[in-house]
């Protein structure tokens, strides 16, 4: 059985642009083109789209899920480089709550600080004074 790209799409909840994206992105196998230029997939096309949808939720990359997909092609089971994906995954996100506890820190003092000062900047072309007075962190 066979698939209108169409259809495909309502299948998955995904967008055919998305779908067009997938395929030249080589995460989706090509669709075969009838006489008419209608791309038809084969209904394994459902799977490869839920199983990217479930990568993307679990914040994997198009380009991490390309290399499992690519794994996956030539026979090889991806299991253990998916786990070095996720290994990866957990540094940065670990990362990027670190920097937002240092952020959320930051904002807190400002508007411990702020909520004494007054709402009228008196600085001739001044924006907002509470904003231009931090000084910049390189």
């Amino acid at each position: 059985m066979q698939l209108k790209i169409g259809e495909l799409a309502q299948k998955t909840h995904v967008s055919t642009a998305t779908l067009r994206y997938y395929e030249q992105c080589g995460l989706l196998s090509r669709a075969n083109r009838a006489d008419n230029g209608y791309r038809y997939y084969p209904v394994e096309a459902i799977q490869q789209i839920e199983f990217i949808k479930k990568a993307q939720q679990l914040g994997f990359s198009l380009q991490d899920i390309a290399t499992i997909l690519q794994i996956r092609q030539t026979g090889q089971a991806p299991c253990h480089v998916v786990k070095h994906l996720l290994t990866e995954k957990i540094a940065q996100v670990q990362n990027q709550l670190e920097t937002l506890k240092h952020l959320e820190a930051e904002l807190l003092y400002y508007q411990q600080q702020w909520q004494q000062e007054a709402n009228v900047s008196n600085a001739t072309g001044s924006i907002c004074h509470l904003i231009e007075e931090i000084s910049i962190k390189n």
